[in-house]
Order: C-alpha cells, then structure tokens, then sequence
C-alpha cells in the first residue's frame, strides 16, 4: 500500500514529467536555429573591438576575417571576383596581405609572397593552364623580372623581363 510520502513523489513526479514534456517542444524550438541573414557578422573582444567578420567582401564573394591586437596582422578567408578561393595572412605591422594561397586566372594553384604595403607580390610559385609549375620573381613594382619554369616540350625554361617586354 501507497504511503502518503509516496503518493506525493509519484504526484510530483507526474507533474514533472508532464511538465517537461510540455515545455521541451519550447526549448528545442528556442536551441534551434534555422536560417540566420545578415549582411556583415562581428566577433568582438571583451572591449568591444571587432576581432573577427564573416560578410560579403567588394567583389560579392564571401569573407571570413580574423584580426589580432589593435586590427594587426589579419587572416581572411574569402572568394576572389573570378570565383576562386583564396588565403591572405598579413603581418602584425600591416593589413595587407603578405602570403597569399590562392587559384590563378587559368585555374592553377599560386602561393605569392609580398613585402610591401601595397601587397604586391614580389615572388610566387604557380601553375599554369598546361599544368606546367614555375617561380617568378619581381621587384617591388608588382612587375615580373625574372621566370623560371618548366617548358611545355617537358623541359626547363628561364626568362629575365625588361620593363615593358619579355627579353
């Protein structure tokens, strides 16, 4: 036979349970998330300064950002205007990017190394459309001075470019 102390554990017990079931719809529906639209999403710090964004970058494709101390030295993830994927990390000192990993115009992979302010590339490795790899060199100019690559024929190729023309 049931105890008074026992019919009230069971009661309670029910309301709980009834309870729970009642409110656990609620809660699955407020822990669950569908689709979430925004134009620009920022990660800030406790000081309120934006340490990382996810958006639209200026040639409509997507960007992920993550910057350090003071905005310095950045990652971005992001889609470039031809559609392709591609890496910039920056320095402490600049924004702008220094290596970057990326997809060149003709499809192939490109890794570029750039010491300037204006990010230009000043020594990348890449792969052309014939599936050829090769180094370029250039000055701080963005100009290309110097290739070295391998030859559509399966051998070597060297070239050293003027200002305006392939010598």
């Amino acid at each position: 036979m049931y105890t008074i102390h026992k019919l009230a554990y069971i009661a309670i017990g029910g309301v709980l349970v009834a309870f729970g079931v009642l409110i656990s719809p609620l809660n699955a529906q407020k822990d669950k998330f569908g689709v979430i639209e925004c134009t620009k999403l920022n990660v800030v710090d406790a000081n309120g300064e934006v340490k990382a964004w996810l958006g639209v970058n200026d040639v409509g494709g997507g960007v992920v950002s993550v910057s350090g101390n003071n905005g310095r030295g950045i990652i971005n993830l992001r889609v470039d205007e031809n559609g392709n994927g591609v890496v910039d990390v920056g320095g402490k000192d600049s924004r702008k990017a220094r290596v970057t990993l990326g997809v060149n115009e003709v499809g192939g992979g490109v890794v570029g190394v750039g010491d300037s302010d204006d990010a230009k590339a000043t020594a990348f490795i890449a792969v052309d459309e014939d599936g050829n790899g090769a180094v370029f060199v250039g000055g701080n100019d963005g100009k290309i001075a110097i290739g070295i690559g391998a030859a559509e024929n399966g051998g070597g190729l060297v070239e050293v470019y003027g200002n305006d023309e392939k010598k």
